[in-house]
């Protein structure tokens, strides 16, 4: 009996290790800012902060697909992303982009006295199998990292004017997920998503 279980025991860690061998995920550390403004004008703001300044390709309402493109430290970066806005949360999923895979999500939580608590969370798996994941890890997650930190300082520095900015407040919408698999998410909307962006 011990030698089944070892067995069994051995299989699975195996299966674990050829699992994180095929496709290594980065998990980003958490990043955690204060905003004044309550959770809906916060979530209100990522909204017009997209609206504004993004470049929206298909959907509309919870559920859009967006273009972006920056510099985060030495690397420049051009990505398509399904961006999902729910009651609690702004999330992020590459659909093309430098990275094998990438999730991100910002998690938006009443604070104590009123105001927001905005976590950044996120993974990603390099290209190049365990080679990309070194990379990854050494390199381009520190990078993420100071990208993101910076990112949230200047979303914690404008809860300060969001009442001029976000005062609209948005109501939760009634369903849990604003992008339902049927919806934006399905594996053949991506592939025809990343078929008319090339």
């Amino acid at each position: 009996m011990r030698s089944v279980q070892a067995a069994l025991r051995a299989l699975s860690l195996a299966g674990g290790v050829g699992a994180f061998l095929a496709r290594p995920v980065v998990r980003l550390r958490p990043h955690t800012v204060r905003s004044d403004a309550p959770p809906s004008v916060t979530l209100d703001g990522f909204r017009q902060q997209l609206e504004a300044g993004g470049d929206i390709v298909a959907g509309d309402g919870d559920c859009v697909v967006a273009r972006f493109a920056g510099e985060a430290g030495i690397f420049r970066y051009r990505t398509v992303e399904l961006v999902a806005f729910r009651s609690d949360a702004v999330t992020f999923e590459h659909l093309d982009s430098p990275f094998r895979e990438c999730h991100e999500r910002f998690r938006v939580e009443p604070a104590p006295d009123g105001g927001s608590v905005v976590t950044h969370e996120g993974t990603f798996t390099m290209r190049m199998g365990l080679a990309g994941w070194l990379l990854g890890v050494v390199a381009v997650r520190p990078t993420f990292e100071r990208h993101v930190a910076a990112h949230m300082a200047s979303l914690s520095e404008r809860s300060a004017t969001m009442g001029g900015i976000g005062a609209r407040a948005v109501p939760a919408p009634d369903h849990a997920s604003p992008c339902s698999p049927k919806a934006m998410a399905s594996a053949s909307e991506r592939s025809a998503a990343r078929s008319r962006l090339r």
